[in-house]
């Protein structure tokens, strides 16, 4: 009898009535393997004769040693646990998986919300007239763009760079409440995204490089930074 109860935890084998073969990490096939190393692992031969003085019978066979088959399947990471008991536990666990997944979107759509809401205050107005608010968004012709910050821009560029700031801080603190995972994201973002941000900008604002350079190496960034988190994940 084969039942799944989640993505990562499988009932794979029933014992009677009362217990069933687990494996937390248990993937598909993973079961009908494992228990077919383990059975022929297993196997004894088992003979045996009887005489009554009269007559005579014997027997040889070949039988599974239950006890050989269950440290085998416990060395591979199964074991055998209550069925009723196990049901109880993963539903539960998947309630738990439920409730956390919710907060979490609900989570990522402030996030999300809070990045439309920077692209359109109109204090970066003058900032966003010569860049895309998404990185990924910069087009050809502000690559191309030859220009170098004004005053007026330079004013709006702080006030943008602060907003950035306290968003990327603001996510950082999400990340990390993850996880291992989102623990690695956050050390990206503090590690490589933000120098590297802000030399780009610190170079723009001083007028070392044009909004061309600044566009370009701002596109760049994103996708090597993209490129590390799909790496992690």
């Amino acid at each position: 009898m084969k039942k799944i109860l989640s993505p990562i935890a499988t009932l794979l084998l029933l014992v009677g009535c009362a217990q069933t073969w687990y494996k937390p990490t248990a993937r598909p096939g993973d079961f009908e393997k494992d228990r077919y190393d383990c059975l022929q692992q297993s196997q004894q031969q088992f003979s045996a004769a009887q005489t009554n003085g009269w007559q005579g019978a014997a027997v040889s066979k070949t039988v599974t040693n239950d006890g050989l088959f269950a440290s085998c399947m416990n060395a591979r990471g199964w074991s055998l646990q209550n069925k009723q008991a196990l049901e109880n536990q993963l539903q539960q666990q998947q309630v738990g998986q439920s409730v956390a997944q919710s907060r979490i979107q609900a989570d990522q759509a402030k996030f999300a919300d809070k990045i439309n809401q920077i692209c359109s205050d109109p204090e970066f107005k003058a900032f966003y007239a010569k860049t895309a608010c998404r990185q990924l968004d910069i087009t050809f012709e502000q690559i191309a763009d030859n220009t170098r910050i004004t005053a007026v821009q330079k004013a709006a560029l702080v006030k943008q760079r602060a907003a950035a700031d306290a968003y990327l801080k603001d996510n950082m603190a999400f990340q990390r409440s993850l996880g291992s995972r989102g623990n690695k994201v956050a050390d990206l973002q503090q590690n490589f995204l933000m120098p590297k941000s802000d030399s780009i900008y610190l170079d723009l604002y001083n007028g070392k490089i044009t909004w061309g350079e600044f566009n370009k190496q701002r596109k760049e960034l994103a996708v090597q930074f993209r490129e590390r988190v799909n790496a992690i994940q």
